[in-house]
């Protein structure tokens, strides 16, 4: 039977802005190990990482607090591949979104053959901006310096290149909208595989996302990446960074996920970019919780783990 890892990683380092930091105690609150186990989901609790605190210096290269990201991002890769080389399955309870790095790093330890890892990016951003075209917050260039790009000590993590091949990952729900003309460049020129919410109409979200993941099935190991802000901000108003103009279903969004879950290689689970100021009174984070939980049940009773 399938073991989760709950991790949290109490981090905002990459971030827009400080508050992250607080989500995994936000989620625990929200009673998610008492979720699971109710979705018959057996679970551990391994505790919290080091704080990882917001800062706004810049590197040469233009990236936000690199030096406190760059440290996240190393406790997560150790993290990660401990959990791996215990046969469970991690949980990274964020935190910012910058802790998929450390997830495929860690993971890239531990799958030294094969077929390798594959990311499925859940997230209403394709986070392909770089230090030197963008801002420089290092939450929104994720998926640029998982390919290599961006500054050059997070995209040189990987032993031998680039931590992630193009072909295996599938970026799935994010809005044309947010890409600026450099991230569309990227995209295009690494012939990436994505799945805008504009081409999921409402009630195919598990089947839209069966069809992309389909990409990944040869993989060996995978990231199931799950941003809050992929999920209709109008409707529910609870990720850090506001989306006005559209995003997935909470039906759609948990659809996805179920199918992501039930990947046969599935090693790794995110949670991330909870801001705990959107909800003081926890309603929307416990519906957050109850719905994540069945979903990543239900996709673990599928594939029979």
């Amino acid at each position: 039977m399938t073991r989760l890892r709950l991790i949290g990683v109490p981090s905002s380092a990459g971030a827009h802005a400080p508050g992250l930091e607080r989500g995994p105690a936000k989620l625990r609150a929200a009673g998610l190990a008492g979720a699971l186990a109710a979705a018959g989901v057996t679970a551990w609790d391994w505790g919290d990482l080091p704080v990882g605190s917001f800062a706004t210096a810049a590197a040469l290269s233009g990236a936000r607090n690199l030096p406190a990201v760059m440290e996240v991002v190393s406790q997560v890769a150790g993290a990660v591949a401990a959990a791996r080389a215990g046969g469970d399955v991690a949980v990274l309870l964020g935190g910012d979104c910058t802790l998929v790095l450390g997830a495929v790093a860690g993971l890239r330890r531990q799958e030294q053959a094969g077929n390798g890892v594959g990311v499925f990016y859940l997230d209403g951003d394709a986070d392909l901006d770089t230090p030197q075209e963008g801002w420089g917050v290092l939450d929104s260039c994720v998926v640029a310096h998982l390919l290599g790009d961006g500054d050059p000590k997070l995209a040189a993590l990987g032993p031998d290149g680039p931590l992630l091949d193009a072909g295996s990952l599938v970026l799935f729900g994010f809005h044309p909208a947010q890409l600026s003309a450099g991230q569309w460049r990227r995209y295009a020129g690494r012939g990436l595989y994505g799945v805008p919410v504009t081409d999921i109409p409402a009630g195919t979200g598990g089947r839209r996302a069966a069809q992309a993941l389909a990409r990944l099935r040869g993989n060996d190991a995978l990231v199931c990446h799950l941003d809050v802000d992929v999920i209709d901000y109008a409707r529910f108003p609870l990720a850090d960074c506001p989306r006005y103009h559209g995003g997935l279903s909470l039906s759609d969004t948990f659809d996805a996920l179920r199918a992501a879950a039930g990947h046969p290689g599935l090693a790794c689970l995110t949670l991330t970019e909870v801001n705990p100021d959107h909800d003081p009174a926890g309603e929307l984070t416990s519906q957050l919780v109850s719905r994540w939980s069945a979903a990543v049940a239900a996709g673990l009773r599928d594939a029979g783990r």
